[in-house]
């Protein structure tokens, strides 16, 4: 069951490049119950309509949609482009995974449904502003990423006897001799 991953993000490591002001690069990051709050949101340089949002989880978490609120008009996105596992993401990387069509959404309500095999563990995810409906610069309002958290599970403990002293005496050199190697794992 997908839910939002609001609270999987690492909100001190969010990075927006390409931002009208660096103080409000976190404001499309925001609880579900706020995705309608339009005084609240990020704005592309004048003259440059592209924008990269890149995103660190705190763990690993399997992505299904994508939800992009942005009122309608010529500084709406058109299209966003996914970059997924890429650290320092930047506008030189144009080896994206999955692009998408977007469609005006100030109720931020429209899922865009995502390869699930294409985004699984993901830690890291950039999300590209590539197109917008012909201003000079894009603005929006809320992403909302859903999907599951991938439970890691840890390895179990591994018992293990180390000999110390080994060479003739313990291997021996007679094939019918007992190895007391074999002697202290039988005890063990």
């Amino acid at each position: 069951m997908s839910v939002s991953l609001y609270n999987e993000i690492d909100q001190n490591k969010i990075r927006v490049l390409n931002i009208h002001k660096i103080d409000t690069s976190k404001n499309w990051c925001k609880p579900v119950c706020m995705k309608n709050d339009q005084t609240k949101y990020i704005k592309s340089e004048n003259g440059d309509p592209e924008l990269l949002i890149c995103v660190t989880f705190n763990g690993y978490v399997n992505i299904s949609s994508i939800v992009v609120g942005c009122v309608a008009g010529n500084s709406q996105p058109l299209q966003i482009a996914l970059i997924k596992n890429k650290y320092n993401a930047d506008f030189n990387d144009n080896d994206y995974h999955e692009i998408i069509n977007l469609y005006p959404d100030p109720e931020s309500k429209i899922h865009y449904p995502l390869s699930i095999h294409n985004f699984e563990s993901i830690h890291y995810l950039a999300i590209r502003v590539t197109k917008n409906c012909g201003s000079n610069f894009t603005q929006l309002h809320y992403i909302g990423i859903y999907g599951t958290v991938k439970k890691m599970d840890l390895p179990k403990p591994v018992h293990c006897v180390y000999c110390g002293k080994c060479g003739k005496m313990t291997y021996g050199t007679n094939v019918n001799s007992e190895n007391p190697l074999k002697k202290l794992i039988r005890a063990i």
